[in-house]
């Protein structure tokens, strides 16, 4: 099947880890897109609590969809990405995260980006942080909706061919905090072409337990990866 015909191979990759309280939404989320992948690749990373019976009841619960789990030990979400790259079989790379949900047009809207352009290596659209049940979101965390949203450098809001990842590469494993980020100016860095969607097409649902994490930790990685990205413009200027 080709991506002009509408009937392009999307493989799905969910790195989780102790994610039994979120996860059913998120692939149910998937599922209920209106262009259904082809699988969905659960990539377990060592979890402890009811993961494994979450998958087996989601794949029950749909026959005709290809929900299939692969567990390793915990290794970190980059590692849990590569490991479900490299399962995949589609010609399409899409990610959910185990806390977060696809709004329905997900799909069909980023295949009709690339199928529109087909020099386009992939293509993000905008997401909506969204407060989880319980949790009160605060106000710098609030992302806005339309043209002014920015666009989603979160691997959720990414629909990529496989190309692009046999250009780039793997994301770097030893980044627990914002491999995407990595990948992204990888990608700027290797002037892999980008198409970008103001549409909010993700809601990423926010709690302590991300955010927290975020403010303490992501903030180093992320230095990590700019800085990265300004050494290989460097040495690209020196080279040239």
């Amino acid at each position: 099947m080709s991506e002009e015909t509408g009937g392009a191979l999307v493989s799905v990759v969910v790195p989780v880890y102790n994610g039994e309280r979120t996860l059913r939404r998120a692939l149910e989320s998937v599922v209920a897109q209106a262009h259904r992948p082809l699988e969905i690749v659960v990539v377990d990373d060592g979890s402890t609590d009811g993961t494994a019976a979450v998958v087996a009841a989601v794949a029950a619960a749909h026959p005709d969809v290809d929900v299939r789990r692969v567990a390793q030990e915990n290794a970190g979400p980059a590692r849990a990405r590569n490991r479900g790259i490299a399962e995949a079989r589609g010609e399409l790379l899409a990610f959910n995260d185990a806390d977060d949900a696809w709004l329905p047009e997900k799909l069909a809207t980023q295949l009709a980006v690339l199928a529109d352009d087909q020099g386009a290596d992939f293509t993000v659209c905008a997401f909506q942080n969204v407060a989880d049940e319980g949790f009160e979101m605060p106000a710098w965390a609030v992302r806005k909706e339309g043209p002014d949203a920015l666009p989603g450098f979160i691997f959720q809001a990414m629909l990529a061919r496989r190309r692009a990842f046999e250009k780039i590469g793997d994301l770097d494993e030893t980044m627990r905090w914002a491999e995407d980020t990595d990948w992204f100016l990888r990608a700027f860095d290797l002037g892999l072409v980008m198409r970008k969607l103001d549409t909010v097409l993700v809601h990423r649902f926010v709690h302590d337990r991300n955010l927290s994490g975020e403010v303490a930790q992501s903030q180093r990685m992320l230095v990590r990866a700019v800085r990265a990205s300004l050494l290989r413009k460097k040495q690209k200027g020196a080279a040239s």
